[in-house]
């Protein structure tokens, strides 16, 4: 996972679980309190 596009891809997709969890979670915080 460290060389090529693989590595590229896989920062990619990272990224987007990342920001998704991120943005669940403060909708999750928000509805919350």
């Amino acid at each position: 996972p460290f060389g090529g596009e693989g590595w590229i891809f896989s920062v990619d997709d990272l990224e987007d679980i990342i920001g998704g969890h991120a943005w669940l979670g403060s909708i999750c915080i928000l509805g919350g309190i």
